[in-house]
Order: C-alpha cells, then sequence, then structure tokens
C-alpha cells in the first residue's frame, strides 16, 4: 500500500468516526475518563448529542455561556 492510499484510508476511517460520534455521541455512565468512552478514544470531546452525564464528564469543555439560571415561579411570588 503506497503512501498515499494510507493516507486516503486514514481520511476516510476518520470522516466515518466523526460521523457515528456526531449522530449518536457516547452513552457512557460515568465521567467519560476511558478509552471505554468512544469520545475519547477517537480524541474527540463529548457534546450534546451524547448520552452521558453533563454534570460528570470530564470529556467536554466547559462554557461559561452554558450555565443556565433556572428562576422557579415561587421565589416571585
Amino acid at each position: 500500500m503506497s503512501r498515499e492510499e494510507k493516507e486516503k484510508l486514514i481520511k476516510r476511517q476518520e470522516t466515518e468516526i466523526d460521523m457515528l460520534l456526531s449522530e449518536d455521541g457516547c452513552h457512557c455512565k460515568g465521567k467519560c475518563s476511558s478509552r471505554k468512552c468512544p469520545c475519547r478514544n477517537y480524541g474527540k470531546e463529548c457534546s450534546a448529542t451524547c448520552s452521558c452525564s453533563a454534570r460528570r464528564c470530564v470529556n467536554r469543555k466547559v462554557r461559561e455561556d452554558d450555565d443556565t439560571v433556572i428562576n422557579s415561579s415561587f421565589e416571585n411570588q
């Protein structure tokens, strides 16, 4: 296999991995801290499409604009 063929194969595999992870994401029950997490295993960050717990996941990029404040209707009465 030539170098060019290897590069094409690697690119195709990366594209397939990106497509799979973007559709379903991971379904981890823990913190996504090991290679058992498909996202982490392929060098990707967990995203909103993942079913893992956002609070427990250590493989997510924390963004300050994601903080949501929930106001209870009972507080305003």
